[in-house]
């Protein structure tokens, strides 16, 4: 594999990568979104039911309710719908801009395009790519979940292993039980 070949596999997986790890932030967000959503029916319906119920705890029905009035209120302005808004978005844009890495990928691989050619599409796909970011997090950006980058990772080694298997680990499993069985 040539540089250029290389550079190229390394933006497209790392490219994958990213999209891996936008999917799981959306999952992330949604799962509190709903909590807060839950949070709020529950409280909004059920404790002024609760409080003519268990007058004994009064004061902590008080405080759910003021407390989901608050978030109620404030939910609109704090940056998290706006956040999960742009992640959707950007997610489905980038899934988009993939399918055209992964088209140019199998003409470098099949060696349909010269080394100057390789670094032109590489240039034009990354000036995408960054473009592509830009407008969907125009207004600011995503914060950074570390937990969520190793799933990231293994899910894109999987998405490859799956798509581009060339057979060889089995190839080599199947030799190494040779081996093992004196054949």
């Amino acid at each position: 594999m040539s540089p250029q070949q290389q550079r190229f596999w390394n933006e497209l997986t790392q490219l994958r990568g990213v999209i891996e790890y936008l999917c799981l932030y959306e999952l992330s967000c949604e799962r509190i979104d709903r909590g807060i959503k839950i949070f709020l029916a529950v409280t909004s319906s059920g404790s002024i039911a609760a409080w003519a119920i268990w007058r004994d705890l009064a004061p902590i029905w008080a405080v759910l309710i003021a407390g989901s009035q608050f978030i109620n209120a404030s939910k609109e302005h704090l940056p998290f719908e706006r956040r999960l808004r742009a992640a959707r978005q950007l997610t489905t844009k980038l899934e988009g801009l993939f399918v055209q890495w992964e088209t140019k990928w199998n003409e470098i691989a099949n060696g349909e395009l010269s080394e100057a050619d390789i670094n032109s599409q590489l240039a034009d796909l990354k000036k995408a790519t960054v473009d592509l970011i830009g407008s969907c997090l125009s207004d600011g950006s995503l914060p950074d979940r570390p937990k969520l980058h190793a799933t990231a990772a293994a899910k894109a080694v999987l998405y490859f292993e799956t798509i581009y298997a060339t057979g060889e680990d089995d190839d080599q499993e199947a030799e190494r039980h040779n081996t093992e069985d004196g054949v």
